[in-house]
């Protein structure tokens, strides 16, 4: 899931497309590792880890979800 803010810093060019993967929802990534904080900063973790089990696509740049 990208929301408007996420797309302006993708577009300002704070994430360069040859650092970045998209991740589906449910992959592995997301799913296998208890502590997510390497990964997902606090403030993102209910946009990516949703009620009802729901895991959104994300975009991963440099080793943190961004979008």
């Amino acid at each position: 899931m990208a929301l408007k803010d996420d797309w302006r810093r993708i577009k300002e060019g704070r994430v360069r497309a040859e650092d970045a993967i998209v991740l589906p929802q449910f992959d592995q990534f997301l799913l296998c590792h208890r502590d997510k904080a390497p990964f997902l900063e606090a403030d993102n973790y209910k946009k990516v880890y949703k009620p009802g089990g729901i895991v959104s696509a994300v975009i991963i740049a440099n080793g943190e979800v961004v979008a």
